[in-house]
């Protein structure tokens, strides 16, 4: 059976959910979990040294739109989530020193991308845009606690399609429990429930807008 898979842009749904529902939104292949670390590592193994891994996993330069960035920590260390930052444009040292001394310049502050920030048990931090970050461009993922500086690049061309939110209309300030979001061409059959970080929240998914009419949505 041919299977699709996914990525929802949510924008603000739920007061306490992150905007980016990652391709963990996958139809019909959903991968809930954190993946290997995209730069060494994997999630449940002690690191030497921290690193940055992508979800839905990837190559550092070939990301897709709309992912998350995992910030590991050294074994027994912990990310200060409060000096965490996604920025576009490459990230050097200096920018390093900026986000480590709590002394972020004017011109970097303005490169800073919307973001949701979150930490987990084992003291990693994950950043998710809340943006679809645009293809062929260059991003950075910041931390001041471990100093760490990593560029990111996105694919120029990604073949999972991006479902963006046709309902509430995204200009819409209020956050709602029930959302319709579209792509360009039929999709899957979606898996029933799917987590929404942080805290996996269940989501439902359901083909269709009312009774299965409208398959791209």
């Amino acid at each position: 059976m041919e299977t699709h898979r996914a990525s929802l842009f949510l924008g603000p749904l739920f007061p306490s959910l992150v905007p980016v529902l990652t391709a963990c939104a996958a139809l019909a292949g959903c991968q809930p979990a954190l993946p290997s670390g995209a730069d060494g590592g994997s999630p449940g193994e002690a690191a030497s040294e921290p690193y940055v891994s992508l979800e839905p996993d990837a190559p550092l330069m070939s990301a897709p739109p709309v992912v998350r960035a995992r910030v590991v920590p050294a074994n027994g260390e912990s990310v200060d989530p409060s000096r965490v930052l996604f920025v576009k444009g490459h990230v050097g040292d200096g920018h390093v020193r900026q986000v480590e001394n709590d002394d972020v310049s004017q011109a970097l502050s303005e490169r800073v991308v919307p973001a949701v920030t979150w930490s987990l048990a084992d003291g990693s931090v994950v950043i998710a845009p809340s943006v679809v970050l645009e293809p062929g461009e260059t991003y950075g993922v910041l931390s001041g606690e471990p100093p760490l500086g990593v560029d990111v690049r996105v694919a120029k061309n990604d073949s999972v399609p991006v479902l963006r939110r046709a309902w509430p209309p995204p200009e819409a300030p209020a956050p709602a429990p029930f959302a319709i979001f579209c792509g360009d061409s039929a999709l899957a059959s979606p898996p029933s429930v799917v987590p929404v970080s942080p805290g996996e929240a269940p989501a439902r998914l359901r083909r269709g807008v009312f009774h299965e009419i409208g398959d791209s949505c």
